[in-house]
């Protein structure tokens, strides 16, 4: 296996050299398996997988001639074989600059794939790292700014602050309008963010139910509407939110996101069921402190929480044990997903 590895290697470097604007992907598979068969490879059981332009998602896509043109993306898979054992290698590369999009999902599928190697350890399913690979994907973020806490600051000061600030950021921004974190920005000013075009998003973390009414009958479908609290966020899904910023996925990420999928097909009694499921875990993290609680249970669930950060102290023996005995309170009723680690 080693020695096919190396030869793999030996065949994509040649593969990523040759690509530059005017060149076929017959090229490209021309110098990936000459190069691995010089390094040492026999024939292979799959032939090489080359695709740019438009084909790039086209899964499984053969090399047809194309010319590669500036500002392509081009997708390369091979194998290599040493006395029939095989080694594959996959790459993505850009002629160019790549979007902003491409950078951001590049940078999604990197936390997902260590997401899905840190699943995997000795007693765990082989659907673990799958799981795990999904759940960040399908939670996803982007990057939020708050309001200036600033004294006497107007509303026109506030606007002319998130112009100046959104067009920083390649993907767009969420404004994070929660109490306690800067100022609590009114439905009318949020109107006014939605008028810029790099904010693409609220955080709201304002959950009186006047103000959720208007910004979902207000703003929906102009921005999209993220509760900031997943202690509390059927009011909002069920009023029209997008989605929901979530702590306590990392401690619960099969049981969050089973009660947001529930909400987004319509069926509100089971992400009711669901929500009830973990109502001691959230009474736990009201006592103390979602981010503690959160990594208390993401050690005993084997996912590697670590520890919270100054001035954030972590929570003692006798809440751990509080923390494992939820658990395994959810573990034993199969609708919640959770288990335990070994």
């Amino acid at each position: 296996m080693g020695h096919a590895a190396r030869y793999v290697d030996a065949g994509m470097r040649a593969g990523l050299e040759a690509i530059a604007a005017g060149a076929d992907e017959n090229a490209l598979v021309a110098a990936m398996m000459g190069q691995a068969i010089a390094a040492g490879s026999e024939y292979v059981g799959m032939e090489p997988l080359v695709s740019s332009g438009t084909r790039n998602g086209v899964p499984h896509g053969t090399w047809r001639r194309r010319k590669i043109q500036p500002g392509d993306p081009v997708f390369l898979e091979m194998a290599a074989a040493h006395d029939r054992y095989h080694a594959a290698l996959m790459h993505s590369a850009w002629l160019g600059k790549p979007p902003a999009a491409a950078l951001e999902m590049e940078k999604v599928c990197q936390e997902a794939l260590q997401a899905a190697l840190d699943a995997i350890r000795p007693g765990a399913t082989c659907e673990a790292p799958h799981i795990a690979c999904q759940q960040v994907i399908d939670l996803g973020g982007l990057p939020m700014v708050t309001p200036p806490f600033v004294s006497e600051v107007t509303d026109a000061q506030i606007v002319s602050f998130f112009k100046r600030m959104a067009p920083l950021s390649h993907t767009g921004i969420l404004v994070y309008n929660a109490p306690g974190i800067g100022i609590t920005l009114a439905p009318p000013i949020l109107e006014q963010l939605a008028d810029i075009p790099q904010v693409v998003g609220i955080k709201q973390g304002d959950l009186n139910p006047t103000a959720i009414d208007q910004i979902a009958n207000r703003l929906g479908g102009r921005l999209r509407l993220f509760c900031a609290s997943d202690l509390a966020f059927l009011g909002p899904m069920m009023c029209g939110f997008d989605g929901i910023s979530t702590t306590n996925s990392g401690a619960l990420p099969e049981l969050v996101l089973a009660t947001f999928r529930a909400l987004e097909s319509g069926d509100a009694t089971t992400a009711r069921d669901l929500h009830r499921l973990w109502y001691d875990f959230r009474a736990l993290a009201r006592r103390h402190g979602q981010p503690q609680l959160v990594k208390a249970a993401m050690n005993l669930r084997g996912f590697n929480g670590g520890h919270v950060r100054l001035p954030l102290v972590d929570v003692g023996p006798e809440v751990i044990e509080q923390t494992r005995a939820v658990l395994q309170s959810l573990a034993a009723d199969a609708r919640s997903g959770v288990t335990l680690a070994q």
